[in-house]
């Protein structure tokens, strides 16, 4: 089944979905991409030994969720669940892993 979402967005989307964070599909989606596109900026190589920019993707994320209405109170747990996927999607990153990555 196709469903509009890269292999990489599909990780967030999976994440998100298993959680019944957002009834509306074309919305997770929309988010979904906006999500890759913001922990993608800030990424660089050994990213998860940097305090600061572990610290700057949590905030990007949460202030995402919070723009896309998502309460206060179940942002922290959304995020830390977005985090955590991004430390296992992108652990090893590097541009000749990820090369689309660069652009």
């Amino acid at each position: 089944m196709e469903i509009g979402l890269t292999e990489e967005e599909l990780v967030f989307y999976d994440a998100l979905i298993q959680e019944k964070m957002r009834k509306n599909d074309d919305e997770l989606k929309k988010l979904v991409k906006e999500l890759v596109k913001i922990i993608r900026r800030d990424l660089t190589i050994d990213w998860t030994n940097n305090e600061i920019i572990k610290a700057r993707i949590m905030a990007n994320v949460k202030r995402l969720l919070l723009i896309n209405e998502f309460k206060p109170d179940e942002t922290d747990k959304i995020a830390k669940l977005i985090y955590q996927q991004a430390e296992i999607l992108y652990k090893d990153y590097s541009l000749s892993q990820f090369p689309y990555l660069a652009t």
